[in-house]
């Protein structure tokens, strides 16, 4: 955004950040919420023995 010339190019690159910058919070605020034990956030990820080799 920084590299071009172009007043419109601009606008659309920060209008970008900002927007995806907002998303990436309320995503953070909703792994919180769900994994806000780490413990129960690594019994979700952890694969066990029997099932190893099934995919999610």
């Amino acid at each position: 955004m920084r590299r071009s010339s172009r007043p419109r190019m601009r606008q659309l690159g920060a209008t970008i950040a900002t927007t995806q910058s907002a998303e990436i919070e309320k995503m953070k605020g909703w792994f919180d919420r769900w994994y806000s034990s780490p413990s129960l956030f690594m019994l979700e990820n952890t694969v066990h023995p029997q099932v190893s080799g099934v995919r999610r």
